[in-house]
This record gives structure tokens, sequence and C-alpha cells, in this order.
């Protein structure tokens, strides 16, 4: 049910986003919280940041 409008803009500000953090940055992160939870592809953090009925989301 979301607004298709406002997920591509996500969508694009959340690629966007990704591709400018330092991979050496997140290589750190995962090596404190393990690889198995550390989440970098989109359909995977998705759940977390989107509101249970899908009336909003938020960012990561």
């Amino acid at each position: 049910m979301g607004r298709p409008a406002f997920d591509a803009a996500f969508e694009r500000r959340f690629k966007r986003l990704v591709a400018d953090l330092d991979p050496a940055l997140i290589d750190r992160f995962a090596a404190i919280v393990g690889d198995k939870y550390a989440l970098r592809d989109q359909a995977d953090i998705a759940p977390y940041i989107t509101e249970r009925r899908g009336h909003a989301r938020g960012r990561a």
C-alpha cells in the first residue's frame, strides 16, 4: 500500500546514501556486529524501516 512517488524518491535517496558510505566503514560495522547481522541489501533493511501498516517509511 505505499505511495509510489514517495517510494521511488526514498529508493533514490537510499541508494545515494549507501553509495556515499565508505566501504571500509561498513566493513568495520559488520566486524562489530557480525556479517550475519550487518544488513546491506535494501530488501533486508526494508522491514526495519517501514511502519508495519505500510503508511510510513524511515531511513537507516
